[in-house]
């Protein structure tokens, strides 16, 4: 019970702050600072930080996931972690592209916030484990083994992204099946708000409880950043793609029911 206590008021904590401060529509066209103009095509998702949309390049067919931040505190530290990351990276086999945070005025305020744009992938982990990857026994042998071939993949294209990322200097601090995304034929990571700096101060205890992904986490008490926790919300993530739990979930309900 005390555990899912928690759990509620974590749910609860997270349905609280994760209201953006201005509306965001379907259909709605606006502008960037820069003169790039999108229009809203459906909401992808939404979390501590912000939204995340589908988006359309207007006048054309290209799209784009566009994450906007809902105050300029989150905005700047933010960014200044990603541009950090952007400083560094190029074009990565199992890294989602990103583009450089911009600057935008919402109309019906007059107030700035900032909007990052990135590859749109697919579908993340947990969206598509049902079908792709989760096991069990009363599949036939032929998609049994389609599925262990997925989670083939899907583990190898993890490893080889936190290499990539470990040769830029880095470690993600936010792996879990939301944050990797099905990309044509890889398996790549999103979701950068959180990206350190190798040798670098993790984020703080507060950090990790108020927006990591507590399920998929080894307390981190390491002052300073690196790869080991990475390793292991990717084993999580690679666990909960098998079994629809990661290992923490399924510890704490046998101990909890």
């Amino acid at each position: 019970m005390l555990f899912k206590g928690k759990f509620l008021f974590f749910l609860f904590f997270f349905l609280l702050v994760t209201k953006l401060s201005f509306a965001l529509t379907e259909g709605q066209v606006f502008e960037t600072e820069t003169g790039k103009r999108y229009v809203l095509e459906k909401q992808l998702g939404s979390g501590y930080f912000g939204q995340v949309w589908q988006a359309r390049v207007v006048g054309t067919q290209d799209k784009f996931a566009l994450k906007f931040y809902d105050n300029e505190e989150n905005a700047g530290e933010n960014s200044k972690r990603i541009n950090k990351l952007l400083d560094k990276m190029t074009r990565q086999k199992n890294l989602l592209n990103l583009f450089r945070p911009e600057p935008f005025t919402d109309p019906s305020s007059g107030m700035q916030y900032k909007v990052l744009r990135t590859e749109l992938g697919e579908g993340s982990v947990q969206a598509i484990a049902p079908r792709e990857f989760k096991l069990n026994i009363s599949q036939s042998p032929e998609e049994s083994a389609r599925r262990l071939k997925n989670l083939r993949q899907l583990t190898d294209d993890g490893i080889s992204g936190l290499k990539q990322l470990q040769i830029l200097g880095f470690v993600h601090h936010d792996l879990n099946p939301r944050n990797i995304l099905k990309v044509g034929d890889n398996y790549k990571f999103s979701d950068f708000d959180g990206v350190t700096p190798i040798g670098e101060v993790s984020p703080s205890g507060a950090w990790e409880h108020n927006f990591g992904s507590i399920e998929y986490e080894v307390e981190r008490n390491e002052k300073n950043a690196g790869p080991v926790s990475d390793y292991f919300t990717l084993g999580s993530s690679i666990f909960f793609a098998m079994y629809g739990k990661s290992p923490i979930q399924l510890f704490a309900q046998r101990y909890t029911d």
